[in-house]
């Protein structure tokens, strides 16, 4: 009786301790590999693109307007850390998973 006691007293902290150390590297493979896809999209387009309407005129039913396109850059100095953090994060995972 003593002795399973002892080993279940034993056993399940480890286990518990390696489930959580399973699941925190799962975790960082996953973000690593989003930061690998967001890199290549950031290398890829090189931006964000949008047009919306502006009015110019609102003058009683009379109303003018145009449409102007706007860009948000994505500089390729954020891909490239991106790039590299998200390689570094697939690698701890898989070695710690190892």
């Amino acid at each position: 009786m003593r002795d399973a006691e002892y080993l279940s007293d034993s056993l399940i902290p480890t286990i518990n301790r390696i489930l959580y150390i399973e699941g925190l590297m799962k975790t960082t493979t996953v973000v690593g590999i989003l930061l690998v896809v967001l890199a290549i999209v950031g290398f890829a387009v090189g931006g964000i693109s949008f047009t919306h309407q502006k009015k110019d005129v609102d003058v009683g039913p009379i109303q003018l307007s145009h449409k102007e396109t706007s860009t948000i850059p994505i500089s390729p100095i954020l891909s490239t850390i991106s790039l590299i953090a998200g390689v570094g994060l697939v690698v701890a995972g898989v070695r710690a998973k190892a």
